[in-house]
């Protein structure tokens, strides 16, 4: 499992700073803004990537999440469109 508090970079441009607060990430207000997360798969086959979201009653939000192989360079990327409140996954 991937966790917010294990982010390595981001990127901020808007009103509220990104960062952890009661375990979850905040701060992504803003269209063009992104964190990174590093981590490693403990083997080869089918893995799964899971992501919660939750936002502003009636505001649609497109997340991107690209996967980068570390050994090939090759990247794989999944886009979410997110309606406001509440969680997706």
């Amino acid at each position: 499992m991937i966790f917010a508090k294990d982010y390595i970079d981001s990127h901020d441009i808007g009103l509220e700073p990104i960062g952890v607060r009661s375990g979850w990430l905040v701060g992504l207000d803003y269209p063009g803004e992104w964190t990174e997360y590093q981590f490693s798969l403990s083997g080869f086959g089918t893995n799964r990537a899971e992501l919660h979201a939750m936002g502003q009653l009636g505001i649609q939000f497109h997340i991107r999440m690209i996967l980068t192989g570390a050994q090939s360079g090759n990247e794989q990327r999944v886009d979410f469109i997110f309606y406001g409140r509440g969680f997706s996954g």
